[in-house]
């Protein structure tokens, strides 16, 4: 029979998820020390169980009653077996060291079975013929680590008691009631218990999920650190004036070093220990919490400032014990890539270390004690070693990278450093980036290479025509013409245009289709001295007008009818000149390499396109003597875009300044990959340049069709790993290069060579600066940020365009003075994109600064889901949007399938429940024979189809159809407080977490007698998809140890008159 139980509190209920989830990465208490001497292992073990009988924790388990997690404690009685290895036959060259951390690695990280008493684990190793190691480590449900200094002074207590035993506890040992976690009052609703403590906290930087099935979190590594005697008698001082703790000034500083990777919103949400009170301790149990101080850095108040908020932050919080990490929402641990348990970074100063003595032996604590973080970066104060501080920043290698410790390491230290010398300056002004992040930087960014030849395109064009005038540089459907050709033919045109009164620096508009004439026309501007202007004849006229008149057009060269619309706004239209049109040869002059090459629009956020003025010499630098491309005689282009997008630059440019042939695939409309296919077996390209999206259809078709190319680059969208992946396997070009730039750095800012496959949901990163560009990626006060810290990326360098064509103010905002004083006069371009710097000095493209997808708390990147769709396997093409209706908003996965008759939106969305977490399975799925795309190849969103062509939206609610899905219906109801749901919505889309998660999974054991794991209902997160499961499941195996409850336990229940309050056994 099962007596009283005690409700779990709530932070021993997070703690129970990981292990009931498989996994194994919680950090436990842990008395680890070496003994030398005559020890007895026998009255070591009596005397451990000595200390189980004395602490009603150490013999608690728990188990699931009625939907909550109930505390038991097994009668006195109950051992805990001492584990004997020798080790004593290994020597140090036989790996005997290794063989010894193993083992205690092992112990300290094995999972418990919580329902399964006592949570406790000794194992004493003997290494040599009086020298031993013992370990004993306890559950993280019933002890803290304030509890490994009570276990070690009852060890020695009972250890040298002749009988081997302790007396009871006094009665009242350990924090009174008052101080405890509550678990919300009887009548408390889940409703209220979500909004019961901070919410809506930010990632501490973006990350990219791992699967549920691939835990995120590896083992802990740590990087060791030490405060000077010196700065700690200052930090010392300055707490003695301000009245505050050292600790305070030590968590202030953290929160400093945290900050930049804190991402855009600045907001840094730290876990800081906090024991329930400060009596002296006589009882083992988990009485320390970690409490969440969420803080916002101001960088314009002082360090004193910021010392004083954090103190009353913590008493504030302190006030509020109901309010801890637990109740931090899923949005914050799962956003930081765990999907249960602890958030990112913890704080704590530890008390002086444990150290059991035993009677005829020596003991102190070995030098491969660890204490386990169990979370993902943990900030550890040792106790002082005389006047200095030494503690370690310690991680899982999984989930932080080395260096992002370090880093914040080394960042933590020189802002203690120099808030010690002036406690008064701005935060904002200590300068934390490491120097050694500084020197890397600024390595990165040495990428200046002189050109040869004229730094404008006619210039370059022209010296291309006379070393080889023979040979072919254009070709199309209609024809094909030599350099020499192309140069009396653009020569014509340029006549043309100077005759029809066509200054330097004006636009003229190109009001063709992608021809060879197109090509001609580009240049015949450039040798007139102006600018040109790609104005596509498919756009509406209304739209053609704006952009012409917007940029002050001077002149658009039109083939063929005459356009009506540029007489209407006072703008000459000039007839494009056949190639065979005889002129008279005139002057040439040469254009300025700062002057005007020409204007490509791009789409505005306001909803008016926007003109870049793009210079010669920003071209120049572009295609002439890069590090990220060789270009020569010998090299065939194809120019397939369109003209208009600023891709061309490259692909025109790129060729006939080099001396190599460009091939125009004429036409109006978008290339499809039938016809890019056809293309490159036809014309042979050495170099191509595609969109992501027709890359990814190019490969659907036909992975091994680019086999050919020397380079290939793929632009203006994110890559497709799992489409990149195949293309590596079965078909990879000789380079292949993901390239990044906005058009107001002219085509490219950053290239990265792939030169392995990529896992199917990596993210491909953007690459190192190309030739004379400089990258950088800053916060919103203009300053560097470490390596690995989320930031906007701002480019410069002679790349930059001029600005926008007349619009000064937008100028203004988006290209800004260069902000580091030893770069005088040069100015930066704001992308808007959000990016982290890798260790190796690569970019990884996060997503957008001004455009963040969030839903219900969640920060949202689609290309996420995107990437998880494509490694079903299942889909060829997929855009994931935000829709809203009705003010609530929609993940929607637009999709093209592999196979159109095997489309199963139900089968996709349960295969992503095995990729990603619950908030990032798209609402709806809607089936398409493709996606539409713009001109310039990429998505064209604002054509994809409403939610009523969604091929998995229900008409209606549909109800419980059998028994089964009615207990879990109404299961879901009382954790969720809803009615109006049915079978087929997801558990998490409806106001599920993973907390409740959990409740549900022990209401289906106790309820059901199913043995089902909270990993069932994260894969199966429908009532439709889980009832079958249910039906047909095991029951829970019986424990016949754990049916006996104390007789202790239930007197305290009865002591206990709230029944909200948890109360220690004693």
């Amino acid at each position: 029979m099962l007596g009283t139980h005690r409700p779990l509190p709530l932070s021993q209920e997070h703690t129970w998820l990981p292990d009931r989830s498989d996994s194994d990465q919680i950090g436990h208490p842990c008395l680890t020390v070496e003994v030398e001497g005559a020890l007895d292992p026998v009255a070591v073990e009596q005397a451990l169980n000595a200390c189980v009988d004395r602490h009603a924790f150490l013999r608690a388990a728990f188990e699931g009653v009625e939907g909550t997690l109930r505390l038991r404690a097994a009668p006195v009685g109950v051992t805990c077996p001492l584990v004997l290895t020798d080790l004593r036959d290994r020597g140090r060259a036989d790996g005997a060291e290794e063989d010894l951390a193993r083992l205690l690695d092992e112990d300290r990280r094995s999972p418990f079975a919580p329902d399964r008493a006592p949570l406790v684990r000794a194992r004493l190793v003997r290494t040599g013929q009086e020298r031993y190691v013992l370990q004993i480590v306890l559950h993280s449900l019933i002890a803290d680590e304030e509890s490994v200094a009570v276990l070690a002074r009852d060890l020695s207590a009972a250890y040298a008691d002749a009988d081997r035993s302790l007396p009871p506890l006094p009665a009242g040992s350990g924090p009174s009631g008052g101080q405890r976690l509550t678990h919300g009052s009887p009548g408390s609703s889940a409703a209220e218990s979500r909004r019961g403590g901070p919410t809506d906290f930010p990632p501490l930087a973006p990350a990219r999920h791992a699967a549920p099935d691939k835990p995120a979190l590896g083992p802990v590594r740590a990087i060791p650190f030490r405060l000077e005697p010196g700065l700690v008698a200052r930090l010392r001082g300055l707490a003695s004036e301000d009245g505050a703790d050292l600790s305070d000034h030590l968590l202030s500083a953290v929160y400093l070093a945290a900050a930049p990777f804190a991402g855009p919103e600045g907001d840094v949400l730290l876990r800081c220990a906090a024991p329930a009170d400060s009596v002296s301790r006589s009882a083992i149990g988990p009485y320390t919490d970690e409490l969440p101080l969420r803080l916002r850095i101001d960088r314009n108040e002082s360090f004193r400032a910021l010392v004083r908020r954090v103190a009353r932050l913590r008493r504030e919080v302190e006030k509020h014990r109901t309010v801890s990490r637990h109740h931090v929402p899923d949005t914050a641990v799962e956003e930081a890539g765990h999907f249960a348990g602890a958030g990112g970074i913890a704080f704590r100063m530890l008390p002086a270390p444990p150290l059991p003595h035993f009677e005829g032996a020596h003991s102190r604590i070995p030098a491969l004690a660890h204490r386990d973080p169990g979370t993902r970066l943990t900030w550890t104060v040792e106790p002082p070693t005389g006047e200095a501080l030494s503690g370690q920043v310690s991680l899982r290698s999984g989930a932080w990278g080395a260096e992002t410790a370090a880093a914040q390491a080394e960042m933590w230290l020189q802002a203690l450093r120099a808030v010690a010398e002036d406690p008064d300056r701005p935060v904002g002004s200590v300068s934390l980036v490491p120097p050694e992040h500084l020197r890397k930087i600024a390595g990165w960014n040495r990428t200046a290479r002189p050109q040869t030849g004229p730094p404008t395109i006619d210039g370059l064009f022209r010296d291309q025509a006379l070393a080889r005038p023979t040979a072919v540089a254009l070709q199309d459907g209609t024809g094909q013409w030599t350099y020499a050709d192309l140069d009396r033919w653009s020569d014509g045109i340029a006549e043309s245009l100077r005759t029809a009164g066509v200054s330097p620096d004006r636009p003229v508009g190109v009001h063709l289709h992608r021809s060879a004439a197109t090509v001609a026309a580009m240049l015949g501007v450039l040798k007139a001295g102006a600018c040109y202007l790609v104005l596509d004849p498919r756009y509406p006229d209304d739209r053609l007008r704006l952009m012409a008149e917007d940029v002050g057009t001077a002149a658009v060269l039109y083939e063929g009818d005459p356009p009506g619309w540029p007489a209407a706004s006072g703008i000459p239209a000039v007839a494009l000149r056949s190639p065979d049109a005889v002129h008279v040869a005139g002057p040439r002059p040469h254009s300025d390499p700062d002057g005007l090459a020409n204007i490509v629009f791009t789409s505005g956020s306001t909803g008016r396109p926007k003109g870049v003025a793009v210079p010669h010499r920003a071209v120049a630098r572009l295609i002439r003597d890069t590090d990220y491309v060789s270009l020569g005689p010998e090299d065939v282009l194809v120019h397939l875009g369109d003209p208009s997008f600023d891709i061309t630059t490259l692909e025109v440019w790129g060729a006939l300044c080099n001396g190599a042939k460009l091939v125009v695939l004429p036409g109006a409309e978008p290339l499809g990959p039938d016809e890019v296919i056809a293309a490159v077996q036809t014309h042979r390209p050495t170099v191509l340049c595609l969109t992501g999206m027709l890359f990814n259809r190019v490969v659907e078709t036909d992975a091994t069709a680019l086999a050919s190319l020397r380079f290939l680059f793929v632009v203006g969208e994110v890559m497709n790993p799992a489409v990149t992946r195949r293309l590596m396997e079965q078909g990879a070009p000789q380079h292949l290069l993901n390239g990044y730039g906005p058009s107001e750095n002219t085509t490219f800012s950053a290239c990265h060579l792939i030169r392995t496959p990529p896992e199917p949901l990596a993210n491909i990163p953007i690459g190192t600066a190309v030739t004379n560009t400089t990258l950088h990626v800053l916060d919103a006060a203009l300053r560097p940020l470490p390596i690995g810290a989320p930031g906007e990326l701002y480019v410069g360098g002679p790349g930059l365009a001029r600005g926008y064509a007349g619009r000064p103010e937008l100028t203004a905002e988006r290209f800004v003075p260069h902000p580091f004083p030893d770069m005088p006069g040069e100015r930066l371009y704001r992308t808007g994109d959000l990016v982290r710097r890798l260790p190796t000095g690569e970019m990884e493209f996060l997503g957008r600064v001004d455009n963040q997808v969030k839903i219900r708390g969640y920060r949202i990147e689609p290309g996420e889901i995107e990437a998880a769709l494509a490694a079903t396997g299942q889909v060829a093409e997929a855009s994931v949007q935000v829709v809203d209706v009705s003010g609530d908003k929609r993940l929607v996965a637009y999709l093209v399938p592999q196979d159109p008759r095997s489309a199963d939106p139900a089968a996709l969305r349960s295969e992503l429940g095995t990729r990603l977490p619950a908030h990032l399975i798209p609402n709806h799925f809607v089936i398409l024979d493709t996606l539409p795309v713009t001109s310039s190849g990429k998505l064209d969103a604002g054509a994809l189809p409403g939610l009523e062509a969604a091929e998995d939206r229900p008409a209606a609610v549909t109800p419980p159809r059998n028994a089964t899905e009615r207990a879990l219906w109404q299961i879901w109801s009382e954790l969720l407080e809803i009615q109006g749901f049915g079978v087929h919505d997801d558990f998490f889309a409806i106001g599920g977490h993973s907390l409740l998660a959990s409740r549900a999974v022990i209401a289906v054991r106790t309820r059901l007698g199913v043995d089902l794991g909270l990993r069932n209902l994260f894969d199966r997160p429908t009532i439709a998809e889980l009832a079958p499961l249910v039906a047909a499941g095991p029951a829970p195996a019986a424990d016949s140890r754990l049916d006996a409850l104390a007789a202790e336990l239930s007197r305290l229940s009865a002591q206990d008159g709230d029944a909200t309050h948890t109360r220690e056994p004693q």
